[in-house]
């Protein structure tokens, strides 16, 4: 009844905005919290469990990692340079905030790396994560960092 009602109230008020219920999927922000809960912990299954089979994922900037990534398998795979390039030391540091606009989330996170060649190289900043969040499913991804030709540099170049 809560649900009904809010939504009334919203729909007079002029405003467009998602409800849900107990019936419908699932909140979008908690969601994305459950992924970066899961990333943090290493659960890769659950984690890829909260993906649409056709999510898209924008890998920004010029590296050998960058460009767009579609269904789970790719992204899997994508994934998976990030541990090897970084051997395993890749991580989400912090989230600051996760806010939520219908099926929008955000989340301004710092993350970080590191890698060895001739001598440590590590990186570490800011980003923000948009993601579209569909029947309780990751669908899109557009990931932004504070220093992208910084990053670039990190995963290498093409």
């Amino acid at each position: 009844m809560k649900s009904l009602t809010l939504a009334l109230v919203l729909g007079l008020s002029g405003f467009s905005s998602v409800v849900f219920s107990a019936e419908s999927a699932r909140n979008p922000r908690e969601v994305v919290q459950e992924y970066f809960q899961n990333l943090k912990e290493g659960k890769i299954p659950e984690l890829l469990n909260l993906l649409a089979d056709d999510i898209v994922w924008h890998q920004p900037g010029q590296s050998r990692l960058s460009g767009t990534y579609v269904g789970k398998e790719q992204v899997s795979q994508l994934f998976g340079q990030f541990h090897e390039i970084s051997g395993g030391t890749f991580k989400i540091d912090q989230v600051f905030e996760i806010m939520a606009n219908g099926d929008l989330v955000t989340a301004t996170l710092e993350f970080s790396a590191h890698k060895c060649r001739y001598i440590d190289y590590m990186i570490s900043m800011r980003g923000v994560d948009l993601m579209r969040v569909v029947d309780g499913k990751i669908k899109e991804v557009f990931l932004f960092s504070a220093d992208q030709d910084k990053e670039d540099d990190f995963w290498g170049m093409r």
